[in-house]
């Protein structure tokens, strides 16, 4: 029972973490930045990687 709840929150934290990298690659299009590109690059990367250990967890 532990190990199905260690995952539950290993699964909440990375659905979290991409949440956050999609926030990162949304500021610059809400607020019209000089130069989106590496904070879109970042939080794509952020996003890709979350959603990667998502589904790890999720198997």
């Amino acid at each position: 029972m532990t190990q199905a709840a260690t995952a539950r929150k290993a699964r909440l934290g990375t659905l979290l973490l991409a949440l956050v990298g999609c926030i990162v690659v949304a500021v610059p299009m809400i607020y019209s930045l000089a130069e989106p590109v590496p904070m879109t690059l970042i939080g794509c990367g952020v996003s890709t990687i979350a959603l990667a250990l998502f589904l790890f967890f999720s198997l």
